[in-house]
């Protein structure tokens, strides 16, 4: 299954992300410091007390991963047609 933004579900998993939007402003610059923040847990072991909520949202973090690889390309368009701006 090929797992995009648009095809996630409110689910117990990811209902902070229906509830609590980013302002569009800020929207990456958020997002990203939240997943450096989860990656450190994981590069750093702090996973051994996940609930199944988290662990649900994990498998959730992978996959949204894999969409973000999948949608590379278009991402760098998005950045070469801002920096040539």
């Amino acid at each position: 299954m090929t797992l995009n933004a648009s095809s996630i579900l409110a689910t117990p998993s990811n209902f902070k992300l229906i509830i609590m939007p980013n302002m569009s402003y800020c929207r990456f610059e958020n997002t990203v410091n939240d997943m450096n923040d989860c990656l450190y847990a994981i590069e750093y072991n702090e996973t051994d007390d996940l609930s199944d909520y988290e662990l649900r949202a994990l498998k959730d973090f992978l996959e949204l991963g894999q969409a973000i690889v999948n949608l590379k390309p278009t991402i760098e368009d998005i950045i070469e047609k801002h920096n040539n701006e």
